[in-house]
């Protein structure tokens, strides 16, 4: 953490590494997805991430040199554009709590690509 950063009691959320692992090379059409979380995040009155029933599902990564769009095709719910910028993508979508009511949430996604050339993939 930045000196100092520790004796603060607020504005910092995350984490810091002097050292960061390089980053992965996912091939020229394809992703590498690096991080996800699902759940709900609240401190009240000063910290929501999450919809207004609280549960989300957000994903992030490397995407190839040719790939200029990302889909997130979720288990349930309709598909996601992620955003697609410099080599990195991320999403995120309402998910819901997964209960025995509602067991589909917690269901695996999949991912489609779009290249430089228009085409369009599944992986």
């Amino acid at each position: 953490m930045p000196d100092g950063d520790a004796d603060r009691k607020n504005g910092f959320f995350g984490n810091y590494n002097t050292e960061p692992p390089k980053a992965p090379v996912p091939a020229r059409d394809g992703i590498e997805e690096t991080w996800n979380i699902g759940g709900s995040v609240t401190v009240p009155g000063r910290l929501s991430l999450g919809t207004t029933e609280e549960w989300f599902t957000w994903v992030s990564g490397y995407a190839g040199d040719d790939v200029t769009g990302v889909t997130v095709h979720p288990p349930v719910g309709p598909d996601v554009e992620a955003t697609v910028n410099d080599g990195r993508f991320s999403a995120w979508w309402p998910a819901g709590e997964v209960r025995g009511d509602h067991p589909g949430v917690g269901g695996a996604w999949s991912y489609s690509v779009t290249l430089v050339d228009g085409t369009t993939r599944r992986i």
